[in-house]
């Protein structure tokens, strides 16, 4: 092998066609290593190639083999493109320091950059330096007042603070957000604007994920109350169970034909109408509700006796949002030796593949792939002791029926949970277990089975 690639190196076209050939298989370092001996002593044009073949290799996933060929360019050339490109590369490997420092040197050559200045808010948030992140995250606006981006994580920082009234006001912005159209946007009715509705009829219009919509959906009640009929248009998946809502006259699965209305509102619009703050959110639970005969059923079918504990690890994975929240399964394995504990598995469609590889010494009952829609899942939920999930569609679920629910986060997670506390102002039945540090997931789950271990010989409420 070693004399073909010499034989490549005395002619550069059949050389660079290789080097491509490497790249274009993923075998960046390799490739880069062939494009060192084809460019000899021509340390800029390497510089420039080993960019490039860095940022590909990010691009497709690789950031270790980007950061050595990122950071070796940035020795040689540290452009403002090529340092951003290698921060987020250790952003990738959790190397937030590193990350920072890469961002800051590219900002010390192109201070008015608006990409820039979010992403190290970005950085700086996932460090849980939330006033650094806000500070970068209005210069990123400065730089661009009409980025929608810029202005929304400027909202989610602000939120991360517990600055709603702010938060809220800059995440009106998400509407003009290049990924999508948001919900009702189409809809040839006006926005509400939070004023007395006097009879008329509103639609409220879910968006995002499942966890937004069961998360927010406690705003329709509040917005009953003005004086007008509600309609809920929500995910098929949460349909029936909405219909548990109070003050809501009408539910509306995505996809089927819309009431007459006269007014709409995207449901995370609604804290904003109502002037939301951590000492406001209207948080009496429950807010939704199992249906009787489902729960009785679900009663009947888990059977036996013990503390039952629900469990569910596993996000959607082609969300953004996911990028760390999901906990493999194993880590809630020991769980399932606590005396008298009886494990229940929630987990739907994405994560459920890693019960195949459960211990036979570890007894899960695999509720969740009998569930159809979020109804079924309230029904189980209804007959559990406690609920432990990773931050997802679940917790909310428990939150919202006022179950118990133990909450596993990452180190800097979504807005709402903020960054410190082991309560939310979200759900009062919710206790939040933190990572001590990115990535460490043992040391939440050793917090969570010590606390199971003293909640089940107090016998008390978690």
């Amino acid at each position: 092998m070693g004399e073909n690639r010499t034989a490549d190196t005395q002619d550069p076209a059949s050389a660079i066609a290789r080097a491509k050939a490497l790249q274009e298989g993923g075998a960046f370092e390799e490739a880069a290593r062939l494009y060192a001996k084809i460019l000899g002593d021509d340390r800029a044009t390497l510089a420039r190639v080993r960019a490039m073949i860095g940022a590909d290799a990010l691009a497709r996933g690789q950031p270790e083999a980007a950061v050595r060929l990122l950071d070796a360019a940035a020795a040689e050339t540290p452009t403002a493109e090529t340092l951003f490109a290698l921060s987020r590369a250790f952003r990738d490997l959790d190397r937030m320091v590193d990350a920072e420092a890469a961002a800051r040197q590219a900002l010390a050559r192109t201070p008015n950059d608006s990409l820039l200045h979010n992403h190290l808010a970005l950085v700086l948030r996932e460090q849980g330096k939330i006033d650094d992140a806000i500070t970068e995250a209005r210069q990123a606006v400065t730089c661009a007042p009409d980025d929608a981006e810029a202005h929304v994580h400027l909202a989610l920082c602000l939120l991360t603070a517990g600055r709603y009234a702010q938060g809220f006001r800059e995440y009106e912005w998400r509407a003009r957000l290049r990924e999508g159209i948001l919900p009702g946007a189409h809809l040839a009715a006006p926005i509400w604007d939070g004023g007395p509705l006097a009879g008329r009829t509103i639609l409220l219009v879910g968006e995002q994920g499942f966890g937004d919509t069961l998360q927010f959906c406690r705003y329709a009640p509040l917005v009953a109350t003005q004086g007008g009929r509600v309609v809920l248009a929500v995910q098929a998946a949460l349909a029936d169970l909405c219909r548990s809502l109070d003050g809501v006259t009408a539910v509306v699965a995505s996809g089927e034909r819309l009431p007459p209305f006269a007014v709409h509102a995207p449901l995370l619009s609604l804290p904003r109408l109502f002037g939301t703050t951590p000492a406001t959110v209207p948080a009496t639970v429950p807010y939704l509700a199992a249906d009787p005969l489902r729960a009785a059923r679900w009663r009947e079918a888990l059977g036996g006796s013990g503390f039952r504990v629900g469990i569910a690890w596993q996000g959607n994975p082609k969300g953004a949002a996911d990028r760390g929240r999901s906990i493999p399964l194993r880590h809630f394995l020991p769980l399932a030796h606590a005396p008298g504990v009886s494990l229940v598995s929630l987990q739907k469609d994405h994560g459920i593949e890693q019960l195949a590889d459960v211990p036979a010494d570890v007894a899960i009952l695999d509720a969740g792939a009998r569930c159809d829609t979020f109804a079924d899942t309230a029904a189980v939920v209804a007959n559990l002791d406690l609920v432990i999930a990773s931050d997802s569609a679940v917790a909310h679920l428990a939150g919202a029926l006022g179950t118990p629910v133990w909450i596993a986060l990452k180190a800097a997670p979504a807005w709402r949970w903020g960054l410190s506390g082991d309560s939310t102002p979200w759900y009062p039945t919710a206790r939040l277990f933190r990572q001590p540090r990115p990535g460490d997931w043992d040391g939440v789950f050793a917090a969570i089975a010590d606390a199971l271990r003293q909640k089940i010989a107090a016998g008390s409420d978690p």
